[in-house]
């Protein structure tokens, strides 16, 4: 993971989301030591285009939602795009 950007918890406190400068993002599970549960690429595995091949795409804003629907993860990059997860 790069240089942190972003942060937020899950609504039970149970997981920290972790978004950094190198485009990834972490899930830790704070019962358990903050041991790290997950690791996700924004751009490889969710499927973020990058319109401009020299820049790289930065999480820089994280929010977990918690809805009827489900639970979702709201990501904001610096290339100005916002993707909702379903978690």
């Amino acid at each position: 993971m790069g240089r942190i950007t972003s942060l937020c918890f899950s609504q039970d406190l149970k997981t920290l989301i972790v978004g950094a400068k190198d485009g990834k993002i972490a899930f830790y599970n704070t019962t358990d030591n903050f041991r790290q549960i997950a690791v996700m690429d924004v751009v490889k595995n969710m499927g973020i285009p990058n319109p401009n091949a020299d820049q790289d795409v930065e999480v820089n804003a994280l929010c977990y939602l918690s809805l009827k629907s489900g639970q979702f993860l709201a990501v904001g990059t610096n290339i100005g795009q916002l993707v909702l997860i379903d978690l």
